[in-house]
């Protein structure tokens, strides 16, 4: 699959996932935050927000500037664009505008823009170190990149989950959008690119964020509200009311001590500066 062709497919996944994306749980809206605070927007900058989504971080970014500061956010999904923008004009934010854009190659110009915003978005690129260079051209002199990576996940402990979904599905399962093997391991990986495409005072930390979902169906329910929902589209129709019921029972499984449904996820929140 080529670099146009996973984008549209994304495109089209969070496109349907546009109403409930980020309503489950507060998993979206703590990353979007806390890769705000990390980032530290002053009052009267430009902040541009790539894959923006519902406004996690774009909203908390908008406080930040003030009525000074000017924020853009763009998402390659139409719905999550006129969602998004709906909300902004509902909080009377007039310093936001939210508009159809490619995350890869957001439209700007040259040193225009103070920071540039990428919450749970880098690991979606088909071209990072394209995406850092196009970057580093409409920052100015001395402006920012934020990004928010996983850096760990349950992956493991979810694996008994993962493959009675996949046993539901007629044809090979749908290409997993989070880095495929070590997601430290990526996260390291992109700080090396930054690295080599001039970025400078590079700094990192990192969150544990425990996700607990009070029933199986509400783990159902977010995973239909993201880029996974991929998986659950894979499985026919008429096998859809079997499928579920052996996945809650496979999810019934891996309760923890406490009998919760807990998904876990480490994330690095990685800020570097533009020469």
């Amino acid at each position: 699959m080529n670099g146009n062709q996973q984008k549209q497919n994304l495109a089209g996944l969070f496109d349907r996932a546009s109403e409930t994306y980020g309503t489950h749980v507060d998993f979206f809206a703590d990353v979007g935050r806390h890769l705000v605070e990390h980032a530290s927007p002053k009052p009267g900058e430009h902040v541009l927000d790539v894959g923006c989504g519902r406004g996690a971080a774009l909203f908390p970014a908008a406080e930040a500037v003030g009525p000074t500061g000017r924020v853009l956010g763009i998402d390659l999904a139409p719905g999550m664009v006129t969602l998004t923008g709906q909300e902004a004009k509902r909080r009377g934010l007039d310093s936001v505008e939210v508009r159809v854009g490619d995350a890869e190659a957001p439209e700007a110009a040259p040193g225009s823009v103070d920071l540039i915003l990428g919450s749970l978005v880098a690991f979606l690129l088909p071209d990072i170190p394209g995406a850092l260079r196009h970057y580093a051209k409409i920052l100015r002199p001395g402006g920012r990149l934020s990004l928010s990576t996983f850096v760990a996940n349950d992956r493991l402990r979810w694996m008994p989950v993962a493959d009675t979904l996949i046993s539901f599905m007629p044809q090979q399962p749908p290409p997993d959008p989070l880095p495929h093997t070590n997601p430290r391991s990526w996260s390291d990986w992109l700080i090396s690119q930054m690295e080599l495409t001039g970025y400078t005072g590079i700094d990192h930390v990192e969150r544990q964020y425990d996700n607990v979902f009070p029933t199986p169906e509400h783990w159902w329910s977010w995973m239909e509200s993201m880029a996974a929902r991929a998986a659950t589209e894979a499985i026919p129709e008429d096998r859809r009311a079997e499928a579920k019921r052996a996945v809650f029972d496979a999810v019934d499984e891996i309760r923890d001590e406490a009998g919760r449904i807990v998904w876990t996820a480490v994330m690095r929140f990685t800020t570097a500066y533009r020469r």
